[in-house]
């Protein structure tokens, strides 16, 4: 066998070997941290959104509570309108009802998980009068999302609803598909790296 095949065969993979150890930490590492701002994010928006819904207005007898739920119609389709929540729910304090609930016109409402709102964890966020984000990702109908809850209070102080929203993490396939295609560029750079080194070598 020829010196430069023996280069070849020794070092490509070596170079091949690099660009998929390298790679593959990369994508990890960053898919982590797109998720982790996605994440903070709908934390933020469903903290942000409850802050503006008044309790006491929920605990009044109907019709009273239900003409100012359905006051939120206006408020809700808004933060919809702007692509990346896919849907807005309350809930009752205790999370065995849910007493609203909206979704852009053009999308399917999709119910969340019960393995979510019954999380243990979830209850006790929500008696501390702290947000909640589901930890793992959900796929209904191929769309990516994200579960994130915060509590509404009353004037008082006490837990009379929860609010839950869904976000559209949609960017986390694109991105992670970018991820992956420089992956590919790199290790096609890594091949070519390494024939030129055994050529060198040789």
């Amino acid at each position: 066998m020829k010196i430069a095949t023996q280069n070849t065969i020794a070092i490509v993979p070596l170079f091949v070997a690099m660009a998929v150890t390298v790679g593959a930490l990369a994508y990890t590492a960053a898919r982590a941290e797109i998720h982790w701002g996605l994440q903070e994010e709908a934390s933020s928006l469903a903290v942000s959104v409850a802050e503006f819904i008044d309790g006491d207005s929920i605990t009044l007898p109907s019709p009273q509570s239900t003409g100012y739920i359905q006051s939120l119609h206006v408020p809700m389709d808004k933060l919809l309108a702007r692509g990346q929540v896919r849907q807005v729910a309350l809930f009752s304090g205790d999370m065995r009802r849910q007493i609203y609930t909206r979704a852009p016109r053009d999308s399917v409402v999709q119910a969340i998980t019960p393995s979510v709102l019954y999380d243990p964890q979830l209850m006790e966020a929500m008696q501390r009068d702290s947000f909640y984000v589901s930890p793992e990702e959900s796929r209904p109908l191929g769309i990516t999302r994200v579960n994130a809850f915060a509590p509404v209070l009353d004037s008082e102080g006490h837990l009379v609803a929860v609010l839950g929203i869904i976000t559209d993490s949609e960017i986390l396939d694109t991105m992670s598909a970018e991820i992956l295609k420089r992956f590919a560029e790199f290790s096609g750079l890594a091949v070519v790296l390494g024939l030129f080194a055994s050529l060198f070598v040789s």
